[in-house]
């Protein structure tokens, strides 16, 4: 029996658990130290016309992958560290620095003949001129190769694309393999950086209101990306023509969506030909969690070369659900890998959806192994999938490949209890770009009213050319974070920096449930020293600079992303009304599929057109706190304004320890009053107290469990009724429409037969039957000359047959009178024959004086009539023929019949009396 799986994991109670396959193993640690040696190019192609370019160079220390470097120095040195997170800084000296040359593969032709790099050096950047490369569509294959001061040689290879430019005016988008930003040419020769921040769109909201593509530029939002519906293609073309015109015209850049048929490649054909050419196209969006449903792993690659021979100038993009299942093989049919973790309002580890635990072999909570504790929060599952598939690609010797997010911004529903808060989701956008994401894709459009405001106004400054000059031309760092004091939250704060000329970028996100107490202390790395404080671009509150490493959070503690309950309004989506469904699945709204993850809601109900008032529905700035991106540039004087606060503060909390010492001594005092045994009573009474109490919770909880259950219960075996009320509705009224058509059929029939025969009676009445009598008249006349002609044929036939009788019979006497004539002429024959030879052999025998012995040689046949060759024996002369002489007289030679011998001698007899004579 067929077993519904997630990820490679059952999820239905009673099927038994199943070990999903597909799964990377952690990776064997090396003994020796490796280097590991990769080159790629700046820029994943190039077009002609372009001078220059550049390759990055890795020769990372690792103990998982990579070439032996038995570098005495590294070797003396204790790399525990290392070789537990492997990629980590080691000291080199100068017996670490090697030699580079890259060359063309074919030709072994240098393209840098000599330069240095060190050892466990990260994206080094080498320039080279395009001189000496035509422009084609086969990438030329490229080898770097690294010398040792002692010989040694480590070597990698990789692809650099040249591309001629498109024929016809086109979009044109590459990645930076270095930061894994986007860069896009449309209009001219330059290329500008690109920060993809826009939500998948359901295609039935842009055909409420022609003017809905234009709310949802007007929004903020930089891409169009269309889900198809779940037949054939899965969009009227037309109408698709004409929303990607419009976006055009907008400056909406279009993420076309194949998630039904990029298995198809006639469909896959048809679409990319169409489309490949528009000047708003930035890049294909192929499989959408295909490692949940389980297409097959080779499914995305074999799609990817093909969309790649038809159209090399666009990047192709899927999306993954599952944490650790086949990521090889899927990743590798896309140039940008998206993430859809959403771990909020969420159990993940018992699914209340099916009432089964979740593990990693078992169960499906809407998060595959997501986890839930005081040290790792829901929300921090979303940097450690980011992480933990950065590591794989590391681990594997792949290439870096972007990854994009894809934040939880929907309605409750499945799995999900609740809505994201505001403070949730634009957490859940920051954790993923401190985290390397170049692109934020949120699923779904159109959502609640309040995440519909926060995400527009969130646009602004993630989009602004100030904020994506730092995200995707400079690589991110981790910050170090501390709380004084080892205060609460500090596990759950998450910070990164980018470092771009004299100038730092800093964001910090509280990820826990809770507030911070104390100081929030940022350690910035490196060699960067800090001269002075930042403009806060996003939330309130400010920072100080203490020495030249350390950033002071001085306002206020950092507030966790609140559970708030959604605001309502009139314009607000309700859990009543249809949101395309994606819920970790549900990227996928309309297909048809086996899995449990695709419930329709009815489409009968109108989705609203969600919109944000003019007025700030959020003017307390409730969400302010929320992180604090930071620049090198800002004012003093809100410092000094502090200084004076704080001041007041401490005044304020020394006054407060004052009363706290005096409630303490006065609350000893009143103890020492009362006896040893008072306190003991008092101490079991408690104990007894806290007991009972612990035992009435945990009724309680059982009792709130098990009402859950039932609820739950009780709800789907409503939902389970109501479904077939509303089929058994369906089939009555189709019954009803049914019986209706039957029956206006039956009585147009009744009708018409009603008038046929009305009108047959009126006939026969008026005309009193008297065609029918003229009919019958004639049909008698017939028959009588029918009948005539039958006699007249009767006597000729009989005429006939004399003729022929008599006929017959002279003939039958001619051949008796015939037959007699034959016999006689034979008898005659016959009888003179006969003479003829025994007067030969009397003459014969009479003038030789001998006795003639004659032997019968066989039979033959002359003139119809039977003779005898007659052979001489005997030592004497005879006239008798012999069989020469009767060959020469036209002796016919004799048949097949049996010679007529009769003695044993072979003589007849009555030729040996005639012998004897």
């Amino acid at each position: 029996m067929a077993i519904d799986k997630w990820c490679g994991k059952a999820y239905k109670q009673g099927d038994p658990p199943v070990v999903p396959d597909g799964m990377i193993s952690p990776p064997t640690i090396s003994p020796v130290l490796l280097i590991d040696v990769a080159v790629r190019p700046r820029m994943n192609l190039y077009l002609d016309g372009e001078s220059e370019a550049s390759f990055i160079v890795d020769t990372t220390a690792s103990y998982i992958h990579g070439q032996p470097y038995n570098n005495p120095n590294s070797a003396s040195s204790d790399h525990t560290e290392l070789r537990a997170r492997s990629n980590l800084t080691v000291n080199s000296g100068a017996d670490d620095r090697l030699n580079v040359r890259i060359l063309h593969t074919d030709t072994g032709r240098a393209i840098i003949p000599q330069a240095g790099i060190a050892f466990n050096t990260t994206s080094r950047d080498y320039s080279i001129t395009l001189a000496s490369f035509k422009p084609r569509q086969a990438p030329w294959p490229i080898t770097l190769e690294l010398t040792k001061k002692d010989g040694t040689k480590f070597t990698a290879t990789t692809e650099l694309r040249y591309l001629p430019n498109p024929q016809a005016p086109q979009s044109i988008t590459r990645i930076d393999s270095l930061t894994g930003g986007l860069q896009v040419r449309s209009n001219g020769p330059s290329w500008e950086p690109f920060f993809p921040y826009s939500f998948y769109l359901g295609g039935p909201w842009l055909e409420e209101d022609r003017g809905n593509l234009k709310k949802f530029k007007d929004l903020g939002y930089n891409v169009l990306h269309i889900v198809p519906g779940g037949e054939g293609i899965g969009y009227d073309l037309r109408q698709l023509d004409a929303w990607f015109d419009e976006a055009q015209q907008l400056g909406l850049w279009i993420m076309f969506d194949m998630r039904w048929t990029y298995q198809n490649t006639e469909y896959v054909r048809t679409q990319v030909d169409r489309y490949k050419k528009r000047k708003n196209m930035l890049l294909w969006y192929t499989a959408d969690e295909p490692d949940g449903h389980e297409d097959p792993p080779s499914a995305p690659s074999k799609s990817y070369n093909f969309i790649k021979q038809l159209d090399p100038y666009h990047p192709i993009s899927l999306c993954l659900n599952c944490q650790n299942y086949y990521f090889q093989e899927y990743s590798s049919g896309a140039d940008i890998i998206m993430a859809d973790t959403y771990p909020i309002g969420t159990n993940t580890e018992y699914s209340t959806k099916y009432h089964t635990p979740c593990n990693t072999t078992y169960g499906d909570c809407g998060c595959d192994n997501c986890h839930t504790s005081p040290i790792s929060p829901p929300l921090s599952n979303i940097p450690s999938r980011l992480t933990l598939w950065n590591q794989f690609q590391t681990q594997l010797g792949l290439p870096r490949k972007p990854l994009w997010s894809v934040p939880q911004a929907f309605t409750a529903q499945d799995f999900w209890t609740r809505t994201p808060t505001i403070r949730e989701v634009i957490a859940m956008t920051m954790l993923s770009v401190n985290h390397g994401a170049t692109g934020i894709v949120m699923w779904v459009f159109p959502t609640a009213e309040e995440l519909i405001f926060i995400t527009s106004q969130f646009s602004k400054w993630m989009t602004s050319p100030q904020v994506i000059k730092f995200l995707l031309e400079v690589q991110w760092q981790k910050v170090g974070v501390t709380i004084d004091g080892g205060g609460q939250g500090e596990q759950t704060v998450d910070a990164s920096m980018w470092r771009r000329y004299g100038q730092c970028l800093v964001s910090v996100v509280n990820m826990g449930e809770e507030a911070t107490r104390g100081d929030v202390r940022l350690e910035l790395p490196g060699d960067v020293k800090v001269k002075g404080e930042g403009t806060v671009f996003w939330s309130g509150g400010g920072w100080k600079v203490e020495g030249e490493k350390t950033l002071i959070e001085m306002s206020h503690p950092i507030p966790p992303p609140p559970i708030l309950a959604p605001s309502r309004s009139t314009t607000a989506p309700t859990s009543q009304q249809p949101q395309p469904q994606h819920h970790h699945h549900i990227h996928r709204p309309h297909r048809s599929h086996h899995h449990h993850h695709h419930h329709h809601r009815d489409k009968s109900v109108p989705q609203s057109a969600i919109l944000p008032t003019t007025s700030n529905p959020f003017k307390d700035n409730s969400f302010g706190d929320l992180l604090s991106p930071i620049a090198k540039v800002g004012s003093r004087l809100d410092y000094y304004g502090r200084h004076e606060r704080e001041k007041e503060d401490v005044e304020r909390k020394v006054a407060e320890d004052e009363e706290t010492v005096r409630r303490r001594e006065n609350a000893r005092e009143e103890k020492e009053r009362h006896t040893w045994r008072e306190v003991e009573k008092r101490k079991r009474a408690r104990v007894e107290g806290e007991k009972d109490l612990n035992k009435k919770l945990t009724t309680l909880s059982t009792l709130s469990t098990a009402t859950t259950r039932r609820l739950d219960y009780t709800h789907y075996s409503l939902l389970s009724h109501l479904s077939s009320l509303v089929s058994t509705l369906s089939a009555l009224s189709s019954l009803s429409s049914s019986t209706s058509s039957h029956l206006e059929s039956f009585e147009n029939s009744i009708n018409e037969c009603t008038r046929s025969t009305q009108g047959q009676i009126k006939q026969i009445t008026t005309q009193k039957f008297a065609g029918q009598n003229d009919r019958a008249e004639a049909l008698k006349a017939r028959v009588k000359g029918v009948r005539d002609r039958v006699e007249m044929l009767e006597g000729r036939l009989n005429g006939v047959r004399e003729k022929i009788e008599r006929e017959e019979r002279g003939e039958r006497e001619k051949g008796r009178r015939r037959d007699w004539r034959w016999k006689c002429t034979a008898g005659f024959l016959m009888g003179l024959l006969g003479v003829l030879a025994l007067g030969a052999m009397l003459r014969s025998g009479a003038r030789e004086g001998q006795g003639v012995r004659i032997k019968i040689i066989g039979e033959t046949t002359i003139g119809g009539y039977s003779e005898y060759g007659l052979q001489e024996i005997g030592n004497g002369t005879t006239t008798a023929p012999t069989s020469e002489g009767l060959k020469r007289e036209n002796y016919k030679a004799p048949t097949t019949r049996t010679p007529r011998i009769h003695d044993v001698d072979g003589w007849e007899p009555r030729l040996r009396m005639l012998d004897e004579l």
